[in-house]
């Protein structure tokens, strides 16, 4: 909020008092704020009190509400999923953890349903894995194995007194990174608006893309090999418009 000694001042001596009244928002904007506000995950970064303040500063227009549109074609339940499970109380955690650069016991369920367990473990930041629509963490353990674990999947975490040393985690990091790299080439031209989606749907991707030929195109896609799977079903939906080296 703007204070009463504002040297701003509308036309009619009327004092400035809000951010809205100096830059007024748009309709999308106005809409684009409310719809990430009303979304589960604005509390994992927000505190309630934040987002009722920021929700009364918005003005109370109609207006589309993402939220309520039901996404027949998803494999899961996604409101049902992140209000079990302390899905949303793991989050804050897991953030409160990488701030404070403090390890973090964790207990869940891997891919194959049996149980495991991930003591002292470094977070090193929150992924989005567009897959599954979850977030997911890396991190490293102190003997510098590094790991994903996906939100979903966790059941329990508690929260150590070590703190780790950031550098080390960062660097194990990365390093398995680099260790797990591959790539693909991928061709494509310029049908049904091929390269713009799929330059979009690999955003997150390190990528290299050039033109090659008439139309035609070569993107060098590199990724980590934990990602094969999903990578390989994200491809198969473009069917026959590319070819994959």
């Amino acid at each position: 909020l703007i204070e009463d000694d504002s040297i701003f001042s509308f036309n009619k001596q009327k004092k400035i008092r809000t951010m809205n009244q100096l830059i007024p928002l748009t309709r999308i904007e106005t809409q684009w704020l409310q719809n990430v506000l009303k979304h589960p995950f604005a509390y994992c970064f927000l505190e309630k009190g934040e987002i009722e303040k920021l929700q009364a500063f918005l003005p109370a227009d109609n207006l589309f509400d993402v939220n309520d549109v039901n996404l027949v074609a998803q494999a899961f339940d996604m409101k049902g999923h992140y209000e079990q499970n302390n899905y949303l109380e793991h989050l804050i955690m897991i953030n409160m953890a990488i701030s404070n650069n403090i390890y973090l016991n964790i207990s869940g369920i891997n891919q194959f349903g049996k149980q495991k367990e991930y003591k002292e473990f470094a977070p090193a930041y929150i992924e989005y894995s567009k897959k599954d629509n979850r977030f997911r963490i890396r991190g490293c353990s102190k003997n510098g194995k590094c790991d994903t674990i996906n939100l979903e999947r966790i059941k329990h975490i508690t929260k150590s007194d070590v703190n780790f040393n950031v550098e080390y985690v960062t660097q194990n990091v990365l390093s398995d990174d680099k260790n797990k790299e591959k790539h693909l080439v991928i061709f494509f031209d310029d049908s049904e608006n091929i390269p713009n989606r799929i330059l979009s749907e690999f955003s997150c991707y390190r990528k290299e893309c050039i033109r090659w030929g008439d139309g035609t195109y070569r993107m060098l896609l590199y990724y980590n090999k934990d990602d094969s799977k999903e990578i390989v079903i994200r491809l198969l939906g473009y069917g026959s418009l590319i070819s994959v080296d």
